[in-house]
């Protein structure tokens, strides 16, 4: 049995995706947490339930909200991938061989996931890497009772998969990609919108200019992008630019 862990926002495409996929496949059980100010505080939170209410559980499938499981398969693909020697955590798609904390800025990218305006299409099979996109992680039993991500830290909702799987590998464990069939039916603008803070801020540290000329210019530009996405729908893909935070 797997336990199933998501962080719900206020926008219903829990009750609209994610769960309805669930219940259509009779996974479960499922914990939600609502309301929350940082990711990071949710999945330890569902990780403490998992580990006390289900010691035996194979996994803690740690999924986003607007994910749909469409493989009938999925939790046997996942034992067969976690009864890999060391495995600790499960993804979809991710890389290896990057310096920073996004995996599309990776040497190697590894998996293919359907996005509701893109698609990450890279080879495909079983492969060791460094991390993992956050849409979809499965983290080990072992990994789910020894590993905790720093909310305190680093709190809000960026960042938690490339700091779980850097835990994970620093007790010893793998990060492995393998073949799901999932669909992520990601709002455009709400996905664009923390893509193009990151994306302003990187460009803000780059000019040299006093700080609130900088701000202003930014600010500006931001806005104007923001309204030209808003009523077109447009959606850059994460590879179309250097970085982009996962969300």
């Amino acid at each position: 049995m797997f336990v199933y862990g998501v962080c719900v926002g206020p926008s219903g495409r829990f009750e609209r995706v994610l769960n309805p996929s669930l219940m259509r496949l009779g996974l479960g059980p499922v914990l939600v947490r609502t309301r929350q100010r940082s990711i990071f505080d949710a999945y330890n939170s569902i990780l403490d339930e998992a580990v006390t209410r289900w010691p035996n559980a194979e996994g803690v499938v740690l999924a986003h909200e607007d994910l749909e499981i469409r493989d009938a398969a999925f939790e046997a693909r996942l034992r067969d991938t976690l009864a890999i020697p060391r495995a600790g955590v499960v993804g979809v798609v991710g890389g290896a061989g990057h310096t920073d904390n996004w995996w599309w800025n990776s040497q190697r990218k590894y998996g293919y996931v359907e996005h509701a305006v893109y698609t990450h299409d890279f080879p495909r099979g079983t492969h060791d890497v460094d991390t993992v996109d956050g849409l979809l992680m499965v983290v080990a039993p072992r990994a789910a009772r020894e590993i905790r991500l720093d909310g305190r830290r680093y709190p809000g909702f960026h960042g938690y998969d490339s700091e779980l799987c850097s835990i994970v590998r620093a007790h010893g464990m793998r990060i492995l990609v393998t073949d799901l069939d999932v669909f992520h039916d990601c709002n455009t603008l709400d996905w664009s919108r923390p893509e193009l803070r990151w994306a302003m801020y990187e460009w803000m540290l780059r000019w040299r200019r006093p700080d609130r000329l900088r701000t202003r210019l930014v600010w500006r530009t931001k806005r104007r992008i923001l309204r030209l996405l808003s009523a077109s729908g447009y959606s850059m893909p994460p590879d179309s630019r250097d970085s982009s935070p996962s969300e």
